[in-house]
């Protein structure tokens, strides 16, 4: 049920790709793997190091669909963003415990997951999840991973402040999730030092380890 939310579209790839691993070792839970997979996803494509704790255990409850963050609707034709579009995502941020700088600096994967959620050889077959109309190759000129992906980086923010990203372009209608985006886009030091210990503390949550 997880795979059929909208927000997840494309994990099934993942999900198609580990099965051979999980066969293998029955004993590991598909929780840990899930896990672990995104750890080594995110430094393969030049992303901070990150560290990774194992012992959770599966689960077959979800979450149902609705309760997970979703960006604010456009405001109407010709009038800017309000500052209160950000509210949802505090209110998610606070859910998981999770201050808003974090919640922030986890939005760096959005060039990653528009890639695995599209299929590899540019047909249209899968859906786009991210609301990015650039061209992949914009995200990436220089691709980190072995299969030809998007290399972990700051461009998702810079693209944001230069109008090239208007769906999330609410994010810079809030004065203070205005200075994160600022910040990340100068700095791609401390985007890697702040994605680094959201990553973390989004891996544990709601976990006995």
């Amino acid at each position: 049920k997880e795979l059929s939310h909208a927000a997840n579209a494309g994990l099934e790839r993942a999900v198609h790709l580990l099965a051979p691993l999980k066969a293998k070792f029955p004993a590991l839970s598909c929780a840990d793997l899930f896990q672990l997979a995104g750890v080594v996803a995110v430094e393969g494509a030049g992303g901070p190091p990150l560290g990774f704790v194992p012992g959770r255990r599966d689960s077959w409850a979800y979450a149902p669909e609705g309760s997970l963050f979703s960006p604010p609707p456009p405001p109407p034709s010709g009038r800017p963003w309000p500052a209160s579009s950000t509210a949802g995502l505090r209110a998610w941020a606070a859910r998981c415990g999770l201050s808003l700088r974090s919640a922030v600096a986890l939005a760096a994967l959005h060039p990653l997951a528009r890639w695995w959620s599209s299929p590899l050889d540019g047909s249209s077959g899968r859906p786009d999840i991210s609301p990015l109309p650039l061209p992949l190759t914009e995200w990436a000129s220089h691709p980190a991973g072995k299969e030809g992906g998007p290399s972990f980086s700051n461009a998702y923010f810079r693209a944001l402040l230069a109008g090239r990203v208007p769906g999330d372009a609410w994010l810079l209608a809030d004065p203070e999730t205005r200075l994160l985006v600022d910040e990340y886009a100068s700095s791609e030091a401390t985007l890697m030092c702040d994605y680094a210990a959201a990553h973390e503390a989004l891996s544990r949550l709601g976990c006995r380890l």
